[in-house]
């Protein structure tokens, strides 16, 4: 728990992915530099692989709550990847939640769709995207790089920035 001296810009990342945590890092520190950063590994309550938007915001939701009690921090992020169906076809997507403990705000949900080979093994959500991508790619653990959606842009977007972005939307309810 932190004192509540120093609550003011202690920011709770409700995972210790690098990913997720460098991103909400750059997004938080675009709006208050100085802000801190403390992450803890935290419980989404949904599945491995969320195949719905509303699974994913509950995911992120859940997420967000559970490191800003845990910390009495000024506000808590929660970031959540998932995929969803469009018109048939799968999407790849992120969302993230940002709350202070009395409001909330959601962020993101840019869509990416998957190829087709990539849809198939992903399937119904049996699987997470992360070790399929390991598998496709041959390349370890890339969740925790550049991410499916670095993969397929061919470097041009990282899931980094994809996670900064959504929580930079997510942020701006707090900006001054």
């Amino acid at each position: 728990m932190i004192s509540n001296s120093d609550v003011d810009r202690i920011i709770g990342v409700g995972s210790t992915n690098p990913v997720k945590v460098a991103a909400v890092t750059r997004a938080a520190q675009s709006y208050w530099p100085d802000c801190q950063i403390v992450s803890f590994s935290t419980a989404s309550g949904v599945s491995d692989m969320p195949m719905s938007k509303e699974e994913a915001r509950i995911g992120a939701r859940n997420r967000a709550i559970a490191i800003q009690k845990e910390l009495g921090s000024w506000l808590g992020v929660g970031n959540e990847g998932g995929a969803c169906w469009v018109e048939g076809e799968l999407y790849l997507f992120s969302t993230t939640y940002v709350t202070d403990g009395t409001k909330g705000s959601f962020g993101g949900e840019t869509l990416m769709k998957l190829p087709k080979n990539i849809a198939t093994l992903l399937g119904t959500g049996e699987r997470e995207l992360g070790p399929i991508m390991d598998e496709v790619t041959g390349i370890d653990n890339v969740k925790q790089k550049d991410g499916a959606v670095g993969y397929l842009s061919g470097g041009r977007i990282t899931r980094t920035e994809i996670f900064e972005l959504s929580t930079k939307m997510a942020l701006a309810n707090w900006s001054e």
